[in-house]
Order: structure tokens, then C-alpha cells, then sequence
């Protein structure tokens, strides 16, 4: 969603999103995903967006993820001072296990309520206010 290039670290912003099929998502299937909540374990309802470092992707992670397209983001993200408060995380293996974790808890717990990325990625139109 976003890269830092303010703090010299160069984090990635990532939103995890409740995509969970078979064939490969489309552009259309991000644009119209909902973010995925965690409420498993000692997670109490938290949106999973987190910026990762880019440390050890092309080496370790680069074959688990594939760029299908861009969507445009409205919204400036930055990790010392964005709207949303999102968490850190240097492992990029941190984004696929809470997905799968989240789904079997979600088996016997009932869906977490979670909303539309469009809350993250447009801004809101003047009659929206309010």
C-alpha cells in the first residue's frame, strides 16, 4: 500500500486481506476484498496492515508473492505518523500464517466483522463527511 522513504529503513506497507481462494486473486478481487481482522489467540479485533522491512524478501519470501497489478491509493501512509496505526514486523512469513490461523479460528468462532479496503486506499468524498 505504501513505501517508506522517510526513515531510511524502507518499510512496506501490507494489508492483509481475507482473499483465500484457489486461482490467483485479480486486480478486481483486491479492489473489492475486505482487510482481514484478527481475533484469534491474544488478538482482540485488530486490522491486520503492517509494515514490514524489505530484509530478506528477494531472498527468502520474493517466490511466496507475485505483483498482479497496482491500485491507486488516495491516502498518504507513514510509519511515524499515519492515520492508521499500524504494527512492524522484519518477517515476511508474519503475513501468510496469521491468514490461516484467523480461518480456523473463524471454523468454530463465527467471521470476524472486518471491513472494506476501500476505507484504507480512497478518500472520502465531501457528502461523505460527516
Amino acid at each position: 500500500m505504501e513505501s517508506d522513504f522517510e526513515t531510511g529503513f524502507g518499510y512496506n506497507l501490507i494489508v492483509t486481506t481475507r482473499i483465500n481462494q484457489v486461482e490467483k486473486p485479480t486486480i478486481s478481487d483486491f479492489k473489492n476484498c475486505d482487510v482481514l481482522v484478527a481475533s484469534f489467540g491474544h488478538w482482540k479485533n485488530e486490522p491486520k496492515v503492517t509494515w514490514y522491512l524489505p530484509k530478506r524478501f528477494k531472498k527468502e519470501f520474493s517466490e511466496l508473492f507475485e505483483n498482479v497489478g497496482e491500485i491507486p491509493i488516495e491516502l498518504n501512509y507513514t510509519p511515524n505518523g499515519s492515520e492508521i496505526r499500524a504494527s512492524f514486523s522484519a518477517s515476511w512469513q508474519n503475513m501468510i500464517e496469521p491468514v490461516n490461523q484467523q480461518l480456523e479460528h473463524e471454523k468454530t468462532n463465527g467471521i470476524t466483522k472486518s471491513f472494506s479496503i476501500n476505507k484504507l486506499i480512497k478518500r472520502k468524498k465531501w457528502w461523505q463527511f460527516g
